[in-house]
C-alpha cells in the first residue's frame, strides 16, 4: 500500500485591524491655579504608562489684555496646537498637545508674553488613540451661562477632550463628561478640563454664572491595531 501524505498549508494573506479602547487619565493629571503667573512657567508632570499617547497642556487666564503663548515644551520636546488661541474680554486660553510624550517625570514649560492676573494650567494624557490625525477640533467663546463647543464627525469609540477658562468661580461640568480637573485662582476665575466618550455625541458643555468664557477641544480617534495571522500547517 502506498502512503499518501497530504500537506495542507493555509496562509491568510494580509491582515485584519481592530480598534483599542481610547482612554484619558484623570488620576495623575496635574493642575496649577494661581495669581500673577510669570513666564516661563515650569510644571513637573509624570506621564502615565501606556501606548499611542497624547499629552494635552491647557493654559487659561484672566487678564485685562490678551496673553499670547509662544510655545510649550515637555521634557524639552516642542508641543503643537491645531487650534487658535481664544480670548473673550478678560478670559483667554489655549490647548497644546504632544504626541508620543516622553516617559516618566518631565518639566512642562509654558512661554507667554505677559503676566496675567490669574493663570490656570492643566496637563493630562490620553492613551490608545490614533496618532496620525484628530477626528476634529474646535473652539468657542461667549459671555453666557453655558460654555459649549461641538466637535464634528464624532464616532463611537472616539474620546473627546476639552479645556475651558472663565471669569467666574462657579464652573460645573455638563452631562456625559468626566472631570479631569477644575480649580480657581483667587476669587475671580476658574478653569477646567474633561473628557467624553464619542458614543455620547460631540457636544461638550459646562455651566457658570453668566460671564466671559473660552473653550477649546479635540476629538480623538481610537488607535488601530493591525493583527497579522500566522500560517497554520495541517499534516
Amino acid at each position: 500500500n502506498m502512503m499518501i501524505l497530504v500537506l495542507l498549508l493555509s496562509f491568510v494573506l494580509g491582515a485584519t485591524s481592530a480598534h483599542a479602547a481610547a482612554t484619558c487619565v484623570d488620576a495623575g493629571a496635574t493642575e496649577v491655579h494661581e495669581n500673577s503667573s510669570t513666564s516661563p512657567k515650569t510644571i513637573s508632570y509624570t506621564t502615565p504608562t501606556g501606548s499611542n499617547q497624547i499629552t494635552f497642556m491647557g493654559f487659561g487666564y484672566r487678564n485685562g489684555t490678551v496673553v499670547t503663548v509662544s510655545g510649550v515644551t515637555i521634557g524639552g520636546n516642542a508641543a503643537s496646537t491645531d487650534i487658535s488661541q481664544e480670548s473673550n474680554l478678560v478670559s483667554g486660553g489655549t490647548l497644546w498637545y504632544r504626541k508620543s510624550p516622553p516617559a516618566g517625570t518631565n518639566d512642562v514649560v509654558f512661554t507667554f508674553d505677559a503676566t496675567p492676573s490669574n493663570g490656570h494650567f492643566i496637563i493630562w494624557t490620553c492613551s490608545d488613540v490614533d496618532l496620525t490625525a484628530f477626528r476634529s477640533s474646535t473652539t468657542g467663546t461667549g459671555a453666557t451661562a453655558t460654555p459649549t463647543i461641538t466637535l464634528s464627525s464624532v464616532a463611537t469609540g472616539d474620546i473627546l477632550v476639552d479645556f475651558v477658562a472663565t471669569d467666574d468661580v462657579n464652573l460645573a461640568i455638563g452631562a456625559n463628561q468626566t472631570e479631569i480637573h477644575t480649580g480657581t485662582a483667587g476669587a475671580t476665575s476658574m478653569a477646567g478640563a474633561s473628557y467624553q466618550n464619542g458614543a455620547d455625541g460631540g457636544v461638550m458643555s459646562w455651566t457658570i454664572t453668566a460671564d466671559d468664557w473660552v473653550s477649546l477641544g479635540y476629538a480623538l480617534k481610537p488607535a488601530q491595531t493591525t493583527i497579522h495571522k500566522r500560517p497554520v500547517m495541517f499534516p
